[in-house]
């Protein structure tokens, strides 16, 4: 998991991602669905805290699945069959409205039969999990399930930027609105040849990786 996001230390190069959720920070959103199966359906406000991305306002999701299954909010989502696909969104423990200071709530990807348990403090932290689909569904599911071990009864929390993404891991947050978002490979290129005119060694250090493209060399 990834703690609040850091303040930008330097150069930042990712490959290539797409957030297949929309409204990805807009859980109010009618894309999102409340359901319970014998719990609670779902609220969701908006409340006046802090959120990771330092804006005044942030969601606030209660969730409640006493004497039934589950209790979830989730996005319809398809995706390729037999590929993983990664979930991560950002959480805090609620403890402004009562909220207990640990609280345990569950993230789910499709038909995934086991899901993943999420331990949620009074510090916003990047949860994130991954699941090959079994099929085509991509479902994104923030929820308290029996089958999630560790899931609370309830639970109150913050919830920021949710995520889903092709691949085995999580990438920088790419928010979107009505349109799913993508952020293309990045790359840095350097010309000339006298980098001592604007490198000075005491000032940091430089890691690099480089690939030769064969086809701009020149004889």
């Amino acid at each position: 998991p990834t703690t609040t996001p850091p303040t930008p230390r330097g150069l930042l190069l990712e490959g290539s991602a797409n957030n297949i959720a929309t409204y990805s920070n807009d859980f109010s959103n009618a894309i999102w669905t409340l359901d319970t199966s014998g719990g609670t359906i779902p609220a969701v406000s908006t409340v006046s805290q802090t959120g990771p991305d330092g804006a005044s306002t942030v969601t606030r999701i209660t969730f409640n699945k006493t004497g039934g299954v589950f209790s979830r909010i989730r996005q319809t989502l398809s995706g390729t069959a037999s590929q993983p696909y990664t979930m991560s969104v950002w959480m805090k423990a609620n403890t402004a409205s009562g909220g207990a200071s640990t609280q345990n709530v569950g993230l789910r990807i499709g038909a995934d039969s086991a899901g993943f348990n999420c331990v949620v403090t009074t510090t916003w932290k990047r949860f994130q999990y991954t699941y090959t689909l079994s099929g085509t569904d991509a479902a994104a599911q923030i929820m308290l399930w029996d089958s999630i071990i560790g899931n609370d009864e309830t639970a109150d929390v913050l919830v920021y930027g949710c995520m889903i993404e092709s691949g085995s891991s999580a990438s920088s947050y790419i928010p979107t609105g009505a349109r799913t978002g993508s952020r293309a490979e990045g790359s840095c290129v350097m010309t000339g040849t006298n980098f001592s005119s604007w490198f000075t060694q005491g000032a940091g250090t430089i890691v690099a990786q480089s690939d030769i493209i064969t086809t701009n060399l020149r004889n």
